[in-house]
């Protein structure tokens, strides 16, 4: 298993300028006419994750797992960045930049989609004619998500808007969202959730990728190895965000009241309590 956080350590400034936007507008329509018409290869799987900015999450994982137990399959990863696809490539992975002449044909033909976010940030362009959608969705909810969500459209962008009206009602893309032949979820509770989320039934109870690495590695030290004796209880506290970091929110760690009967407890009941926050925070 490659350090997939070193791929995560770079996150790319990739934003679409006017070059960028006319070539996106025009792989939608080259994929709208010749998708249907290029046959379909089984084992060409497309892999995309933390919307194309860095090689990580659940999409990374299970790109490597295929890539290394799968014979026969050809896992491809599409990102936003030189970086993310020299990083790919050094491990002997397959890698394209996104809206490269490679990542179109790709596209064209791949049979398999696989996603930690929605496909429309992952990969920026797909089929959906005869193709498959695995969604690793990157979190098991706490929160209103997708279709549940109250999103403003004052938040939306000219583009955004523009670019929903090309690709849905001019070219006849489903919704992104819709998309979802398989997501997976880790318990009843959360399978409940995400189907309602996703207005999906294709919600099975599989797991996750990077849970199966964490539980993996927990015999070989990891994350335990931040015990200072064995007998040692970890709670690690992994918070959600809000509004993508920019909604008010109370920092719980700011309180020295807070804190300081924390450690108490901890120290009490012989817990070590960590702390990962989201990266939009």
């Amino acid at each position: 298993m490659h350090n997939i956080s070193q791929g995560e350590t770079h996150k790319s400034c990739y934003r679409f300028n006017w070059l960028e936007k006319i070539k996106y507008v025009f792989a939608l329509i080259v994929i709208r006419v010749f998708g249907s018409i290029v046959k379909k290869d089984n084992n060409l799987w497309l892999f995309g994750g933390n919307k194309g900015d860095s090689y990580g999450d659940n999409s990374a994982y299970f790109y490597e797992y295929v890539n290394n137990k799968s014979a026969g399959i050809r896992p491809v990863w599409i990102a936003n960045n030189d970086y993310t696809v020299r990083y790919v490539r050094s491990f002997g992975g397959e890698a394209y930049r996104v809206l490269s002449w490679k990542h179109i044909a790709c596209t064209l033909k791949a049979r398999v989609y696989v996603t930690s976010h929605f496909i429309d940030s992952d990969l920026r362009i797909y089929d959906d004619r005869k193709t498959v959608f695995i969604n690793l969705w990157h979190g098991m909810p706490i929160k209103k998500i997708v279709y549940d969500a109250q999103t403003s459209e004052n938040e939306e962008t000219v583009f955004t808007r523009i670019h929903r009206f090309i690709r849905s009602s001019l070219l006849g893309y489903k919704d992104a969202r819709a998309l979802g032949d398989l997501i997976p979820a880790t318990s009843d509770y959360t399978k409940e959730f995400l189907a309602q989320a996703f207005r999906s039934k294709n919600v099975e109870i599989t797991g996750l990728p990077r849970g199966d690495i964490m539980y993996n590695m927990i015999g070989g030290g990891f994350p335990y190895s931040i015990k200072t004796n064995p007998q040692q209880r970890l709670i690690l506290y992994m918070p959600t965000h809000r509004r993508w970091g920019k909604a008010p929110t109370r920092n719980i760690f700011t309180n020295s009241q807070f804190l300081e009967r924390l450690n108490e407890c901890c120290k009490r009941n012989n817990f070590i309590f960590a702390v990962k926050l989201h990266p939009n925070e």
